[in-house]
């Protein structure tokens, strides 16, 4: 019997959200074709208890700067003892903490999944960009990228070769999702809102690019003529001064008592079950894990065309995909489209269904990952630099 493999993967983020859901779901597919999975996560993360909660092997580690020497000395006495065969880096900082290791032994392959670091409303310095464009070309043997978009500013904007960016759609992990035996109505009775309630819902990490003091505006707007409409505003704090903003502008509204401000949740799938149209307000987006949730859920989506938005909304086919420059009055408009008519809003849901279901597959996500692997693996050194570029 062949060998396993070992996979080592790193993330420095403080914090849960779609990306770290998504390296879970990886993970236990990658498991299931026969790799040994191991992570390395930075200490005071949310994400080493979700980890430890899915009985994945987990080693903390600072990973304090983007060439952490406490960190890199960690790996190498794990490699010693493990001996893994190929890493894969799950963002920024990590890639450039993963690159130098698997430099550090005979170039051990290294993947790094990133999302994009271009960002349209910021004027980035060229020296700035040239970094990421160096670093990018020394430390990386392949970028895994999740949208079309993301994979355009890689080589645009840093340019990267195309042949060192690969597009892999997240895939939505659906046994995992229908294990947890949801059940209609659970969420609404935990809250206490009305049998009929609409319930609008924006899932995200409580920060300006999530835009939740939008989603306020937007909802009052609708909460002006309809009493039966509530707003839940789902995500971990990341920024202490505007997630008080947003608890502010809530405590503030004559309609408080229909916003809820919910923090972080572990039952994304039970809460998205029991909403009537998902909503993103965001200003830039990679490709939300969240909304391809709710598309399996047959849930309606409203979202801003930014970034991997529109590789998932399909305008008025599963929900409505805004213009960039969209208002608060638009959003809610586009909402009450979906309000007005329940027949549109299950046709919505069906479309979504099946978009996820051609588009977004998990197993689908997994082949493409293992098979990139294999091929890294069975790469001499000299064919990785030829193949991707470097």
């Amino acid at each position: 019997m062949e060998e396993k493999k070992k996979v080592l993967i790193l993330n420095s983020y403080h914090h849960i959200g779609g990306a770290e859901k998504f390296i879970i779901g990886l993970a236990i597919g990658l498991k299931e074709k026969g790799w040994e999975v191991y992570l390395a996560l930075r200490q005071g993360s949310d994400f080493v208890q979700e980890a430890h909660r899915f009985s994945l092997p987990v080693w903390v580690l600072p990973m304090k700067a983007d060439f952490d020497l406490s960190s890199l000395k960690i790996l190498i006495h794990l490699h010693r003892q493990y001996h893994f065969d190929l890493i894969l880096s799950t963002d920024e900082r990590s890639a450039r903490i993963g690159g130098i290791f698997s430099r550090l032994h005979s170039r051990l392959p290294h993947v790094a999944r990133l999302r994009t670091v271009w960002d349209a409303h910021t004027v980035e310095k060229f020296s700035r960009r040239l970094r990421y464009r160096l670093s990018y070309a020394l430390l990386i043997d392949l970028i895994v990228t999740n949208s079309s978009a993301a994979e355009r500013d890689l080589i645009q904007h840093y340019w990267l070769p195309p042949k060192k960016v690969k597009v892999i759609y997240n895939g939505i992990n659906l046994p995992h999702i229908l294990s947890h035996h949801l059940v209609r109505g659970h969420f609404r009775e935990e809250l206490q809102l009305p049998e009929n309630a609409f319930v609008i819902s924006l899932v995200g990490r409580i920060a300006p690019p999530k835009n939740q003091l939008e989603a306020i505006e937007v909802a009052e707007l609708l909460f002006q003529n309809f009493p039966d409409i509530y707003l839940l505003l789902v995500g971990q704090p990341v920024d202490n001064a505007y997630f008080q903003k947003v608890v502010k502008r809530r405590n503030d509204s004559p309609f408080k008592d229909r916003i809820f401000v919910l923090g972080h949740r572990n039952d994304i799938s039970q809460l998205l079950l029991d909403t009537n149209v998902l909503l993103s307000t965001s200003v830039a987006e990679g490709l939300p894990n969240v909304m391809i949730e709710a598309g399996f859920l047959g849930k309606p989506v409203v979202g801003r065309d930014v970034n991997g938005n529109r590789e998932i909304i399909s305008n008025g086919i599963n929900g409505y995909l805004l213009p960039e420059e969209a208002d608060a009055e638009a959003f809610a408009e586009a909402i009450l489209r979906i309000y007005m008519n329940p027949q549109l809003a299950e046709k919505m849901g069906r479309n979504g269904q099946k978009i996820v279901q051609e588009k977004f597959s998990f197993e689908r996500m997994v082949e493409h990952y293992h098979r990139i692997f294999r091929l890294l693996l069975n790469a001499e050194p000299g064919d990785l630099l030829y193949r991707y570029g470097v």
